[in-house]
């Protein structure tokens, strides 16, 4: 095939397709070998297709064959934030963001919220969002849903990420449960 660096079009979906199919039948054989589901995350099929064109086919299954046997053992994970939120009044009402990092520094996860109380202490009056982001996009930790439940003291807030495993789009691992207990203070 003859790659759009070549010729300054760019690919169609179906042309990218065809040009990473020998990576694709070696990656079958990668999965075959290693008992795995590593397949292309297609939403970001030109990262993917762009990652494999410059790289030979023996090249990319090292590289992924060691990222997989990075994550392969991770298993559901549960942590609490020790982090104080910087809250910076007295006011009675504040917008906080609380981080943590993802599953094995796998990116940062979040907590945007707004706290009530009396500077001492305080609870959770609203749960804003909740989510990720990322500082290396090679490897994440990608979110595919979340949810949250409040304490009935409206203290700790409990958010179940669900989501999975990204190395140079390639979906490493199925569904991988992130739980993150935050506290109001």
């Amino acid at each position: 095939p003859v790659f759009a660096a070549e010729t300054d079009a760019e690919l169609t979906h179906e042309e990218m397709l065809v040009a990473i199919c020998p990576y694709q039948t070696a990656l079958d054989q990668l999965n075959e070998e290693l008992g795995s589901n590593i397949c292309i995350y297609m939403d970001n099929l030109e990262i993917a297709f762009n990652y494999l064109i410059s790289q030979t086919v023996e090249g990319f299954i090292e590289s992924i064959r060691n990222d997989y046997n990075e994550v392969k053992d991770l298993q559901d994970i549960a942590v609490e934030v020790e982090e104080v939120p910087t809250i910076r009044t007295r006011a009675m009402t504040e917008n906080i963001r609380q981080t943590c990092p993802g599953p094995n520094n796998y990116g940062t996860v979040y907590l945007d919220s707004t706290v009530f109380g009396n500077g001492n202490t305080w609870t959770y009056s609203k749960i804003t969002k909740h989510g990720s982001y990322i500082y290396n996009d090679r490897k994440y930790f990608h979110i595919a849903r979340g949810s949250y439940s409040l304490s009935s003291d409206r203290k700790t807030c409990t958010v179940l990420y669900s989501g999975y495993y990204v190395s140079n789009a390639f979906i490493l691992t199925g569904s991988i449960h992130y739980t993150v207990i935050y506290k109001s203070y």
